[in-house]
């Protein structure tokens, strides 16, 4: 079927004719903004900001975030159908790279599932193999993203690996220090490669200590840090076993970058408080 054109933001973007977006921003309006309003609080504190955009479908995000800032955008996307739209869509915006594959740490039993304007990578032993890059690598293709750029705001969403992206490049999340906005969902943890709630663990050991809750529609949950344990897996037993109905954005901010968070939970309050009045 042929894509369709939906404007977003205030730009028209081709979207995969499958795809909820329309039907999701038409009925929770906030939708998929909080990641804007992020990339501009860290971008007014971190110099020559950068942006990276792991699972960058067909460029929505980078919709979204030009609405709130000029950064420069490395896009990550390894699925051909999205990347056939996600090129078109780039051409209307400046700064933006993009890097054809899949993160992960190299091969791995898996198929690609495309379903509803999305795709994730199904693990199982009879799905064939697909390869993926350590970030790592990736980076140094691309510098200034990487450990001597810039990069300190990531957003991750890959339908279920977000975790596993995240726990198996611990090491360069360690080196570069950005905010890390990812999609939390613990249907796709259960007999899965993508790891559970030990992220939040992996990041404390980094250094992070804030984090910022979203629910899916996009609504602000609560400011905590990653040292209350307790709260920290009551918030995942609370979607667990949704089936993908529910889950949380994440944003996990580094200690010194610890001041953005109560920044950004003031501000997701008062543009809820707005639109709920």
């Amino acid at each position: 079927m042929s894509p369709i054109v939906y404007e977003l933001d205030g730009f028209p973007i081709l979207l995969h004719s499958a795809t909820q977006l329309p039907h999701i921003k038409q009925a929770f309006p906030l939708y998929g903004t909080n990641v804007g309003r992020l990339a501009r609080t860290v971008a007014a504190a971190v110099p020559d900001l950068t942006i990276l955009d792991i699972g960058a479908n067909v460029g929505d995000t980078v919709a979204t975030l030009r609405r709130y800032c000029a950064a420069p955008i490395l896009c990550v996307e390894g699925c051909d159908e999205y990347l056939t739209l996600l090129k078109e869509n780039l051409r209307q915006f400046f700064d933006v790279e993009i890097e054809e594959g899949f993160v992960g740490s190299g091969e791995v039993a898996a198929k690609l599932v495309v379903e509803k304007g999305t795709a994730f990578m199904e693990p199982g032993e009879h799905g064939g193999v697909m390869t993926t890059r350590p970030l790592r690598q990736i980076l140094e293709r691309h510098p200034r993203f990487g450990e001597g750029g810039g990069a300190r705001l990531w957003k991750i969403d890959t339908d279920g690996w977000d975790a596993f992206i995240l726990q198996n490049n611990i090491e360069v999340v360690g080196a570069v220090r950005p905010v890390v906005f990812f999609e939390y969902d613990p249907h796709f943890f259960v007999g899965k490669l993508s790891g559970s709630s030990g992220v939040f663990e992996a990041l404390r050991g980094e250094g992070y200590h804030d984090v910022l809750f979203w629910e899916n529609t996009g609504d602000f949950h609560l400011r905590t840090n990653l040292g209350e344990r307790a709260l920290i897996q009551d918030l995942h037993e609370s979607v667990a076993g949704r089936n993908k109905s529910r889950y949380w954005d994440v944003a996990a901010f580094p200690r010194e970058l610890g001041e953005l968070a109560g920044r950004q939970r003031d501000e997701e309050i008062a543009v809820f408080r707005k639109a709920r009045a």
